[in-house]
């Protein structure tokens, strides 16, 4: 039997899948804060890469479709979909798509990690103000905006993305 002082953990994950149950299939209407970005510039920032390179967001915005995904290493939802992102990114690279990994994470973690598990598009570090940005006020991940070629955000997803959605949403731009 369960002591009170193990329901901790439990607890934590009992909230965890609540909340990404209810925006498991990236509903773009998931917070009015995301709904407000709608239609709007995406912000311009420049961040580090893994291996500590600046890299700044206006090479791809107004050039490409765009979908960012913040993540981080510890986030099992987040972990579950790199392989199908990485899937996506081939398959639509040429069709002008860049999918932006964003880590809400350490450099050394985020190195670590894919070194076990490879990333197949930009991966830059990020923080809890940039996610503010587009729109995610409750700083729950994953999270994922896609911008279209003109610069706008299009679309915001809170919670794990279903390859179904994720296809929809991204032929919808292309």
């Amino acid at each position: 039997m369960l002591q009170p002082s193990n329901f901790k953990p439990y607890l934590i994950l009992a909230i965890t899948l609540f909340i990404n149950l209810f925006s498991l299939q990236g509903n773009s209407a998931d917070s009015l804060n995301a709904r407000n970005i709608l239609g709007k510039p995406s912000p311009n920032f420049s961040l580090s890469d893994i291996k500590g390179q600046k890299v700044s967001f206006k090479q791809w915005r107004g050039k490409k479709v765009v979908l960012i995904n913040f993540w981080a290493t510890w986030c099992l939802p987040c972990v579950k979909e790199i392989p199908m992102l990485n899937k996506f990114q081939k398959r639509y690279a040429e069709d002008d798509l860049q999918i932006v990994g964003i880590a809400i994470d350490n450099a050394t973690a985020i190195n670590q990690f894919t070194q076990k598990i490879p990333i197949h598009y930009p991966n830059l570090i990020g923080n809890a103000q940039l996610i503010l940005k587009f729109g995610n006020r409750t700083g729950s991940l994953p999270y994922t905006v896609i911008v279209d070629q003109q610069g706008n955000i299009v679309e915001t997803a809170s919670g794990m993305l279903t390859e179904t959605y994720l296809q929809r949403a991204i032929e919808k731009q292309l």
